[in-house]
């Protein structure tokens, strides 16, 4: 389900990193940077372009293999607390099977990653609350700055387990388990191998309003309806709530030393802080317009959480056969996608996938007069809207990284221009005297239908606005779009007067 789709074409996001990943080593902190981005995962990449070859598949390998792999993580992180391997294949079925998961698992970027090893990362703090062992405070340390370091969002994660820490510390005193202050050591120690990205995060921060293009204010219901199945975590939670007030009604003022039980309560608790904490943190600081990161992608390092606590809430109910019976249901339920929320969210979300920039640029390179024109580029490169205000040669590079990337384009350098994403229409004096001096432009403009015609009919207008006055008829000379090819949501055109001879 995930190998077939490995080939195709890289959209927007992906270009970047192959524009990082297909350059020499000193590049590729620069380039990952300039694209908010840790330079570790590239690392990767570059790795594996010099050992493969630059390919789709080559640059996808990670995802596919980490995507691949994530199924059988979560099998043994439910199996090895339930302690019953038939609710662990539930959920590697609903990694299986969700376009979410699939998605990320064929993407060139690092979140299917992200979510594997978070999977591990809370698996050992699981481990480290009921049966601590120091070589897994030194792995739970390395894997946490890993973590880190492949995606910042990721940090999101370590709020979570403090809180779950927090919060088995204060309901259970077991004798057995970790001490919380060793625990919180180790998060310390995360801390300090963060630390060296301070000047990229800072940097990132900065710019952090250019997310409200494509950020929205969230509602008070998307925070049940972002991520596939977190609507669950409210099974489990009022579960979870109720059997711990009926442990302490039995308990007078205060849970004994064996309220929780180590191996059902505390990975109950861990995986709804899990779930929960990151989805709540975000949501406030979008809210708040702090940082906008309630966005898919940035709290994917939570969406592990939300399959395992639909398989948890199967496992509430008292009776086998009942048991069997829902979980069949929820099995079933995620085949039939539709009927699900935040599957309209996941549409769009593919949907980046459908602009198809392999056949866009060849086609672009077939054209006999490809040279003879300039061209101009409209990517929806957020950063691309700062070539007004603060135009320079790193950021020019980056706007045009997606056309000098894995699929390069055979067009003259100096007459390329990249687009601003907003209102892309506006072109600067330079470029309208370049398509005037030169007949004509080409056009490549990333989006839908309707958006780059509209694009295109204010450049035409542009270009036309004091322009040369027709001999014939005394008018103002007339631009249109004399050439079209679409390729998904990417669309090639060819603007110029139409009496002008090609």
């Amino acid at each position: 389900m995930r190998v077939w789709q490995a080939r195709e074409s890289l959209w927007l996001d992906e270009l970047h990193t192959a524009w990082c990943a297909m350059r020499p080593l000193p590049e590729v902190v620069p380039r990952a940077t300039i694209g908010n981005q840790s330079p570790l995962f590239f690392w990767l990449e570059w790795l594996l372009v010099q050992v493969l070859g630059a390919s789709e598949l080559a640059l996808r390998l990670p995802s596919l293999v980490a995507g691949s792999l994530l199924p059988a993580a979560l099998y043994w992180l439910t199996g090895r607390w339930t302690r019953q391997p038939w609710l662990g294949v539930l959920a590697a079925w609903l990694v299986v099977v969700d376009p979410v998961q699939i998605f990320y698992a064929t993407e060139a970027r690092p979140y299917a990653l992200v979510q594997c090893l978070a999977v591990v990362h809370v698996g050992m703090l699981a481990e480290l609350l009921v049966r601590p062992r120091p070589v897994l405070h030194v792995a739970f340390i390395l894997l946490g700055g890993l973590l880190f370091h492949l995606h910042y969002t990721a940090a999101l994660l370590f709020p979570a387990e403090i809180a779950a820490i927090a919060l088995i510390t204060l309901l259970s005193r077991q004798s057995n388990a970790a001490n919380p202050r060793l625990i919180i050591g180790d998060f310390l120690a995360i801390a300090l191998v963060c630390l060296p990205a301070t000047g990229n995060l800072l940097a990132i921060f900065a710019r952090r309003t250019n997310w409200e293009l494509f950020v929205p204010q969230p509602t008070l219901t998307s925070v049940i309806t972002l991520l596939p199945w977190s609507w669950t975590a409210a099974i489990v939670l009022v579960g979870q709530a109720s059997r711990l007030s009926r442990l302490a009604v039995g308990q007078a003022s205060r849970l004994s030393d064996a309220a929780l039980d180590p191996d059902d309560d505390v990975p109950s608790i861990l995986f709804l802080c899990w779930l929960i904490i990151p989805l709540l943190l975000a949501w406030l600081l979008t809210a708040t317009d702090t940082a906008r990161l309630f966005f898919l992608r940035y709290l994917i390092v939570s969406a592990p959480a939300a399959l395992i606590l639909a398989v948890l809430s199967v496992r509430l109910i008292p009776w086998r056969g009942a048991q069997i019976a829902a979980a069949i249901a929820v099995a079933l339920l995620a085949l039939w996608s539709p009927i699900l929320p935040q599957f309209a969210k996941d549409r769009r979300l593919i949907a980046d996938r459908h602009a198809d920039w392999r056949s866009a640029i060849a086609h672009f390179n077939q054209q006999p007069d490809r040279d003879r024109y300039p061209l101009l580029l409209a990517t929806q490169l957020i950063e691309s809207d700062a070539l007004r205000s603060q135009p320079n040669a790193a950021l020019t590079t980056y706007c045009l990284s997606p056309v000098h990337s894995l699929y390069p384009i055979d067009a003259d350098p100096s007459l390329t221009f990249p687009l601003p994403r907003t209102n892309p229409g506006q072109l600067t004096p330079h470029v309208r005297d370049v398509v005037r001096s030169r007949g004509g432009a080409w056009l490549i403009v990333a989006g839908r239908a309707d958006a780059a015609d509209d694009a295109a009919r204010h450049i035409t207008a542009a270009v036309a606005e004091g322009g040369q006055r027709s001999e014939v008829r005394g008018q103002q000379e007339r631009w249109q779009v004399v050439q079209r090819q679409s390729f998904g949501t990417l669309h090639v055109m060819l603007i110029r007067p139409p009496n002008l001879e090609p």
